[in-house]
């Protein structure tokens, strides 16, 4: 019995990589599910969070078992039945920021895999971006208390086969073939049409669609303006350094292509033309369960 478990911090790529593995023909995916819980783009009325809501509603899979590992193991089988490779996509958010499906209070450990581990043939994998651009991307929250806590989750992961989110957005034929390797998936040019895969977790669901979810292909994005004093606060942070120097990325927040003043304003004004088109898109989706 063989899972494959993609690790992905919020705001690190996750989604549209969850697409474009979806997309692959053989594979059946879970897109954030974890012990403690599932994950969400925006929480919906009809917010599907645990393996046995994903495998009825998004593959017309019954399952009979209940708790995260039995029902785990019973699609697996079902999906080995099939020639089917599953995929979790894991949801380490809850395992290692507060939030109220761990009381606040997070492990700091990856639930998924402790919770899987000899029960089944674990392939994981994790991707991985700039702790920097995660740090902006998640809404500049404090430095010092979001680095200490993403420096635990990168030592929990960095000795697992990586995945970067950088290269990904030059090159993800490349990153997509790599993960099929390691996986044993066949490979398949179907990945190219991950816009159309709609069963996924994620910013595709929020009212505040991400930029790369606005741009509708797989590039690389200018980083955002950052007033000075908060640049320095990063610079100056010990966890930041530990975190971005086991991943292999810079320590110092430079050499990296900013946002225009230009591209900034219309950044803005997109996101209020997505957001409309979301909710419209929401309401279809919840209209369906």
């Amino acid at each position: 019995m063989t899972v494959s478990v993609m690790i992905a911090f919020a705001r690190s790529g996750g989604t549209v990589l969850n697409q474009c593995l979806g997309s692959l023909p053989d594979v059946v995916i879970m897109s954030e599910v974890n012990p403690l819980g599932g994950g969400w783009g925006e929480k919906q009325e009809y917010s599907l969070t645990s393996v046995q809501e994903q495998a009825k509603h998004w593959y017309q899979i019954e399952l009979g078992s209940k708790g995260f590992v039995d029902s785990v193991l019973e699609l697996e089988q079902i999906c080995t039945e099939n020639n089917k490779h599953l995929i979790l996509r894991d949801w380490p958010f809850s395992n290692f920021m507060p939030h109220s499906v761990n009381d606040f209070n997070p492990p700091d450990k990856l639930l998924t895999l402790e919770a899987l581990r000899g029960k089944c043939h674990l392939v994981p994998f994790v991707f991985v971006r700039d702790a920097i651009d995660v740090w902006i991307s998640r809404g500049m929250p404090p430095v010092d208390e979001f680095f200490k806590r993403y420096r635990r989750y990168i030592e929990a992961i960095h000795d697992l086969p990586a995945f970067k989110y950088e290269i990904f957005c030059r090159q993800p034929e490349e990153i997509i073939n790599g993960i099929c390797d390691i996986t044993g998936i066949k490979y398949s040019k179907a990945w190219s049409n991950f816009q159309e895969f709609e069963t996924v977790h994620g910013d595709i669901q929020s009212s505040q669609v991400s930029r790369g979810v606005r741009q509708g292909k797989i590039q690389p994005l200018p980083r955002k303006r950052v007033p000075r004093e908060r640049i320095q606060e990063v610079n100056n942070c010990k966890d930041m350094i530990t975190a971005n120097n086991l991943l292999g990325y810079s320590v110092y927040f430079k050499g990296q292509a900013l946002e225009s003043i230009g591209g900034r304003v219309g950044r803005k004004v997109k996101n209020k033309i997505c957001s409309v088109k979301n909710r419209v898109f929401q309401r279809r989706n919840n209209s369906s369960y």
